[in-house]
């Protein structure tokens, strides 16, 4: 026999509702996305009276990555309960470094991304430690 009491029949939409109520906040986030990406094509077509093409595309993809990858490297930071809110500070100084140092040849984007990856390990143990 079933563990259920007499009387108590499952509705078939039981398990949907659950399933939704669960994922509310991630089908949010798609939602916000969807109308964020109708008014920037809004937008972009007031000004231009032409739609955004591969080229505007890939160059807001392109600039949105790195801030995306901060966003979830804070956001495993925060899920584990450890709050670390120097991740923006390392990450400027390493930018900086970055710019102010690296030249054209391989060998110094190799050495100083090496060595910013470095830096950044170090202040996240120092960070971590304290």
């Amino acid at each position: 026999m079933s563990d259920m009491p007499r009387g108590t029949a499952l509705s078939p939409f039981s398990g949907w509702r659950h399933s939704l109520a669960q994922n509310m906040s991630f089908l949010l986030s798609f939602v916000i996305l969807a109308g964020l990406t109708l008014l920037y094509i809004g937008l972009f077509h007031g000004q231009l009276n032409a739609y955004p093409g591969t080229f505007e595309w890939t160059s807001v993809v392109n600039t949105a990555v790195p801030t995306v990858l901060v966003a979830v490297g804070q956001t495993i930071v925060v899920i584990t309960r450890g709050i670390d809110l120097s991740v923006g500070g390392v990450i400027d100084v390493s930018n900086a470094l970055a710019a102010t140092h690296m030249k054209d040849s391989l060998a110094s984007m190799v050495g100083w991304s090496l060595a910013i990856l470095a830096l950044g390990a170090v202040f996240g143990a120092i960070n971590g430690i304290l």
